[in-house]
C-alpha cells in the first residue's frame, strides 16, 4: 500500500490508505488539517508505553496513535438498510477493530472500538476512545468564538439543563502555535451516570450554520474531551479511563475489551438534530410487548403514599385510579418492610404483614380486579447495611468492596451482579414476585451511588464497576425474556441514570423526583432532548400535599398537561377531588392516551428552544406527519406567543382543557395564547402544511 493513496466514504465518514496507515480526512461534511494526517482515529493507552505528546491531562496521541496499521476494512449492509464499516489496525502490542453503523434516511453515526491483545504477554489498557474525529467543521482554534458548545446539566429535582458558552468562553484560543493543554471535557465516575450531567452535547458553528450532536452510551462512568492540537479542534469520546475513572484493564494474549458506544449526527438546525437523535435512539431500544400500547400508569408515591403504602390505603385508591382511566397501579417504596428505618434492612423483598395483614396478594387481586395491571417497586441493587443475615447469607464478595471495606452509602451495600449468588438471589426474588403475586410491573430504583467501584475480582476499581454495570443490564435483558408480560421502568432518584445504555433495556424512564408541578415544566421543556417521548414518563399530581396549593381547575390541567408529551405517572390522592375536577383528570388520561399512538413516531418540536428555571413561558411539542401537538405553559404573565418557526401553520384547536375557556389566536404563523393567570397551560393541536420540515 505504500506510495499509493486509497480513499472511501462510509456516509458521514470520509477515510484514505496511504504509506500502510488509515486515517479519517472527513466527517459530517469537514476535514482537518493536513497536519494531523498522520493522527488515527482511535486512541489507546497501553500501561508503562509511551504517551508522547505535550498533553497535560488530555486524552490524544496515546501510546498506540503512531504505532497503529492498518490491516483491512469491510462493509456490510442488513436488510433493514443499515450498514456497518469495520476498520482493523494493528501495532505489535494490540489489534483494533472499528466499528461504525449508518442508518437509512440518517445523518447518525454510532462508533465503539474493541481491543485485542496479540502480544505474548500481559497488557493493560488505561485508556480506549469509542470515537475520535479532528474533523468538526471547519473548527481551527482560531474560530472558538464561533464555535459554542450546549452542555446537559443534570441533577435531583433539575434534570435536563442547558448551558451554552463559546468554546473560548470555555478556555479554548489561540495562545499557542503549538497546543494547548486546556480542554473542554465532563467526566462522570459511578454508576449514577447522570448525576450531574447528560452524557451528551450539542456542537455549533455559527459561521457554517452546522450543529452537531453526541451521546455516549455508557450506564456508569464515562468522559468527553474537546481539545486541539496544532490549531484543530477534536471531538473523543469514551466509557471511563485511568486519570478521571480509576479504570484500567488487564488483557492476556488473546483477550478483548469492547468499549461503550456512542452517536454523533449533524443537521443545519437543532430541530433537526433532535429529530436524527430521536429516530436513532428508536432503533437502540428493546422493544417491550407489554408496553406496545404504551398503558398510563398511575404510581401511588408522590403526594400520596410516599414511603408509607398500605392495603387500605391501596383499597381506596385503586377504585379512582382505575375511574381515572389508569391502566397500570403501582406500589411504591415500603410495602416490603415494616422497620422504622427500612432503607437499613432492604434485600429481602418480602411483604410488610404490618402494611399488608390481610397478605399483599389480597391487595394485587384488588388491582387486578379492577382490570389494571399491578407494579411493584424495588432497589434490587442495593442490600441494608443491618439485614445482617441475607448479608451473611450471601458473603461479602457478593458486594462492592474498596480497601478491603464493604462500600457503604446512606445504610445500603451494593451488589455485584458478576457473582453468580448474586444472580441467584435477584432472580429468585423476580421469579417469586410474577409466581407469589402475578405482577405485570417493576418499578427498578437506585437510590445512591457506589463512587468509582470495587476491588473485587477486577483489575481496577473502574473495572469492576463497568463489568457489574454491563451484567446487570444483561440480568434485565434475560428478566424480559423471561416474564415478556412485564414492563420494566427505568428509575434512579428520578433521573440520574438517565443513559441510553440504560433506556435500552427498559420500556420507560422516569424523568425526575420534582414534586412542584409548577416546575416541571421546566423538566419536560428540554426532556424530549433526552429521552424518547415513548419512554418519558412524567409525574402528574393534581392534589398538592407539600406546598399548600389550592387544587382549582387551572392547577389540575396544568399537571395534567406536563405528562402529555411523554408517559403518564398519574398520582396523589385523587379520592379528594370534587367530581368537576376529578372528571378533568378522567378527560386528561382519556387525551393522553389518544397520543400513543403518534408517540412512537413523531419527533420533538421546539419552538422557543431551550427553557431553564428562570423563564416565563415554556412550549414544546411532538411533530407528525401535518399535524403539531403543542403544550404551552404561561409561568408568568398574561399573554404567550409561540412562533412556529419551520412550519406553516393551516388551523389551531385546543385539544385540552375543553372544559376550560381558552382565548387563543393563530396569526402569521404564531400562536397566541392569553392565560387567565400564572402557572397555566393549555395543549393545541395544529394543522400544518409541512410537518415534516423542521
Amino acid at each position: 500500500m505504500k506510495g499509493s493513496a486509497k480513499e472511501f466514504r462510509f456516509s458521514e465518514l470520509r477515510f484514505v490508505i496511504e504509506n500502510g496507515k488509515i486515517r479519517m480526512t472527513g466527517a459530517f461534511g469537514s476535514e482537518p488539517h493536513k497536519v494531523n494526517e498522520v493522527y488515527t482515529f482511535a486512541e489507546v493507552q497501553i500501561a508503562g508505553e509511551d504517551h508522547p505528546a505535550h498533553h497535560g491531562a488530555k486524552y490524544f496521541y496515546t501510546s498506540e496513535c503512531d504505532r497503529l496499521m492498518y490491516v483491512s476494512h469491510r462493509i456490510d449492509k442488513a436488510d433493514t438498510g443499515e450498514e456497518t464499516l469495520t476498520i482493523v489496525q494493528k501495532s505489535q502490542l494490540v489489534e483494533v477493530q472499528s466499528t461504525f453503523v449508518s442508518y437509512p434516511n440518517s445523518t447518525v453515526i454510532r462508533a465503539w472500538n474493541t481491543v485485542r491483545n496479540i502480544a505474548k504477554r500481559d497488557i493493560v489498557l488505561e485508556y480506549v476512545s469509542s470515537f475520535f474525529s479532528y474533523c468538526l467543521g471547519e473548527s481551527s482554534v482560531e474560530r472558538a468564538q464561533q464555535l459554542f458548545l450546549y452542555e446537559f446539566t443534570n441533577s435531583w429535582h433539575c434534570e435536563c439543563q442547558v448551558s451554552r458558552l463559546s468554546f473560548f468562553e470555555r478556555g479554548l484560543f489561540n495562545g499557542n502555535e503549538n497546543l494547548s493543554l486546556k480542554k473542554i471535557s465532563f467526566a462522570n465516575t459511578g454508576n449514577w451516570s447522570t448525576k450531574e450531567r447528560l452524557p451528551q452535547g450539542i456542537i455549533e458553528d455559527t459561521a457554517a450554520g452546522n450543529f452537531l450532536m453526541f451521546a455516549i452510551e455508557s450506564a456508569c462512568s464515562w468522559y468527553y474531551e474537546i481539545g486541539e492540537n496544532v490549531n484543530q479542534i477534536y471531538l473523543n469520546l469514551s466509557g471511563p479511563n485511568m486519570v478521571y475513572s480509576q479504570w484500567a484493564k488487564k488483557l492476556a494474549p488473546g483477550e478483548t475489551f469492547e468499549t461503550v458506544k456512542c452517536s454523533v449526527c449533524r443537521g443545519r438546525s437543532l430541530g433537526e438534530l433532535a429529530a436524527q437523535i430521536t429516530e436513532y435512539r428508536r432503533k437502540i431500544v428493546c422493544r417491550s410487548e407489554a408496553d406496545a400500547g404504551l398503558p398510563s400508569i398511575f404510581n401511588e408515591y408522590m403526594h400520596c403514599a410516599w414511603n408509607n403504602p398500605g392495603e387500605e390505603h391501596t383499597a381506596q385508591l385503586a377504585v379512582y385510579a382505575q375511574r381515572a382511566g389508569a391502566d397500570v397501579y403501582v406500589i411504591d417504596c415500603g410495602w416490603h418492610n415494616e422497620e422504622d428505618d427500612c432503607w437499613k434492612f432492604i434485600g429481602d423483598w418480602r411483604e410488610s404483614k404490618k402494611r399488608y395483614p390481610s397478605g399483599l396478594k389480597k391487595t394485587i387481586d384488588l388491582i387486578h380486579g379492577l382490570g389494571m395491571k399491578a407494579g411493584l417497586w424495588l432497589e434490587i441493587e442495593c442490600v441494608g447495611k443491618n439485614n445482617t443475615a441475607l448479608i451473611e447469607k450471601l458473603g461479602k464478595d457478593c458486594f462492592f468492596r474498596r480497601n478491603g471495606e464493604l462500600v457503604v452509602d446512606a445504610g445500603r451495600l451494593f451488589l455485584d451482579f458478576r457473582n453468580p449468588k448474586v444472580l441467584k438471589h435477584v432472580d429468585g426474588v423476580v421469579d417469586r414476585l410474577v409466581r407469589d403475586y402475578n405482577i405485570d410491573y417493576i418499578k427498578f430504583d437506585y437510590n445512591q451511588e457506589t463512587g468509582p467501584g470495587t476491588e473485587v475480582r477486577s483489575d481496577s476499581l473502574g473495572d469492576g464497576l463497568l463489568e457489574n454495570v454491563r451484567t446487570m443490564l444483561a440480568w434485565k435483558k434475560r428478566v424480559t425474556a423471561r416474564h415478556p408480560q412485564l414492563i420494566l421502568e427505568n428509575c434512579a432518584s428520578g433521573g440520574q441514570r438517565m443513559d441510553y445504555e440504560s433506556l435500552a433495556v427498559h420500556a420507560l424512564e422516569s424523568t425526575s423526583d420534582q414534586t412542584n408541578y409548577k416546575k416541571y415544566p421546566f423538566i419536560t421543556g428540554n426532556m424530549l432532548w433526552a429521552v424518547l417521548p415513548e419512554q418519558s414518563a412524567v409525574w402528574s399530581y393534581p392534589v398538592d400535599s407539600l406546598f399548600g396549593y389550592e387544587t382549582t381547575e387551572e392547577s389540575v390541567a396544568a399537571n395534567m398537561i406536563n405528562t402529555f408529551l411523554g408517559r403518564l405517572h398519574l398520582s396523589s390522592s385523587l379520592d379528594k377531588l370534587p367530581p368537576h375536577l376529578f372528571e378533568l383528570v378522567r378527560e386528561g388520561v382519556a387525551y393522553h392516551k389518544s397520543l400513543s399512538a403518534i408517540k412512537t413516531k413523531a419527533v420533538p418540536y421546539f419552538p422557543l428552544g431551550f427553557t431553564d428555571f428562570t423563564q416565563k413561558k415554556v412550549s414544546c411539542g411532538l411533530l407528525y406527519e401535518n399535524r403539531l401537538y403543542l403544550a404551552v405553559w404561561n409561568i408568568e404573565g398574561k399573554e404567550v406567543e409561540v412562533p412556529l418557526n419551520g412550519l406553516r401553520a393551516v388551523k389551531a384547536e385546543v385539544a385540552y382543557p375543553l372544559s376550560l375557556p381558552t382565548d387563543f389566536r393563530l396569526e402569521e404563523n404564531t400562536l397566541k395564547i392569553f392565560f387567565p393567570e400564572n402557572n397555566t397551560a393549555r395543549f393545541f393541536e395544529i394543522e400544518t402544511e409541512n410537518g415534516e420540515s423542521l
